[in-house]
């Protein structure tokens, strides 16, 4: 793999057809927890809210999960730096009549107005394809997209390999690393994943 923090380089692996982290479906992990989450949403609307909780999905790729989302009820903002990603999102949510934002940007290039904007961030292989020194920029990005008291979940994958990416995730590494600024609400393995290891991380953005 060329330089991670190159659009261009992830670009030439969609073109290639080289996306092995695709599952052409959304995560087990997510399609589990979206439920609930749904409904708990859809009450908090009808006791007084007005507008649909908003969710950011950093990595997002060809998008299955953003859409997973945005099926759901969801105010979806799903970005990726990788045209070829973007554009892929984009027709796949619009051939499945699916409305959601698909953004062309560096996530640590973010803009302004996104600061504080999101109740969920959904993590799931755009942590583990990054840059490793630039992991503590990437929890202060998550950080600075959430509101006060939002959630993230992180679904992580410890595969114990070397080299990367994917980057290895080790609980106790991903544990410090998000614990800087995040509270940890739960940390929990993934039974019947096809990813041997996953596990998913909820995380408290203090108020």
């Amino acid at each position: 793999m060329e330089d991670v923090n190159d659009p261009e380089a992830w670009n030439r692996r969609y073109i290639e057809g080289s996306t092995g982290w695709d599952l052409d479906a959304p995560a087990q992990a997510l399609t589990q927890l979206l439920p609930a989450l749904a409904q708990e949403s859809n009450a908090g609307r009808s006791a007084g809210e007005e507008q649909s909780k908003r969710v950011f999905v950093p990595g997002a790729g060809y998008g299955h999960d953003a859409i997973a989302w945005a099926k759901a009820g969801f105010d979806v903002v799903a970005a990726d730096f990788a045209p070829l990603a973007v554009s892929g999102l984009s027709k796949r949510a619009a051939r499945l009549n699916v409305k959601l934002s698909a953004l062309e940007a560096d996530i640590f290039a973010l803009p302004a107005q996104l600061d504080q904007s999101f109740d969920f961030v959904w993590e799931q292989t755009c942590l583990c394809a990054i840059d490793p020194a630039r992991r503590p920029e990437y929890v202060q990005t998550m950080h600075r997209v959430l509101k006060p008291n939002g959630t993230l979940y992180a679904l992580l994958w410890n595969h114990q390999r070397q080299g990367g990416p994917p980057h290895d995730l080790p609980r106790a590494l991903t544990h410090a690393l998000f614990s800087s600024l995040f509270t940890v609400v739960r940390v929990e393995s993934v039974h019947g994943s096809k990813r041997a290891g996953e596990y998913l991380m909820t995380l408290r953005k203090p108020a």
